[in-house]
C-alpha cells in the first residue's frame, strides 16, 4: 500500500504521486476501502485505504491531505455503493484513540 497524497481527482480516478511519478487509481480498478484512525499520541488522524483487487495494490490517504474533502465527497459519485462520509465518519471518530477500522466499500 502507498501512502501518498492527491495531485488531482479526475474524471477517471484518483491522480497521485510515487517516487517522483505521477500514477492514477483508476475509478473502475476500486475493489475495497476501508476508513480507520492512526493514534498520533496528541490526536488522532482518519485515514483511507483504496485497494485494487490486488489487496496489495493501491493508496493511503489522510484527512490532513488538502483534497480530503474533495475526495470523500466524489467516492459516493463516482462508485456506486460506496459509504457516504457522514454514514461511516462517527464509527470511525468514535471512540477516541481506537483504530476503529471500517469497511466502507467492497466490490
Amino acid at each position: 500500500m502507498i501512502v501518498t497524497r492527491i495531485s488531482e481527482i479526475t474524471n477517471y480516478g484518483i491522480d497521485y504521486l510515487h517516487e517522483s511519478k505521477k500514477e492514477t487509481l483508476l475509478w473502475i480498478e476500486f475493489h475495497t476501502a476501508n476508513a480507520f484512525k492512526r493514534d498520533l499520541l496528541n490526536y488522532d488522524l482518519i485515514c483511507l485505504q483504496l485497494s485494487k483487487e490486488d489487496k496489495n495494490e493501491g493508496i493511503e490517504l489522510d484527512e490532513e491531505d488538502p483534497k480530503w474533502n474533495e475526495l470523500i465527497n466524489e467516492l459516493p459519485k463516482r462508485i456506486d455503493g460506496f459509504r457516504d462520509w457522514k454514514i461511516w465518519f462517527s464509527e470511525v471518530a468514535h471512540p477516541a484513540f481506537k483504530t476503529n477500522l471500517v469497511r466502507i466499500y467492497e466490490r
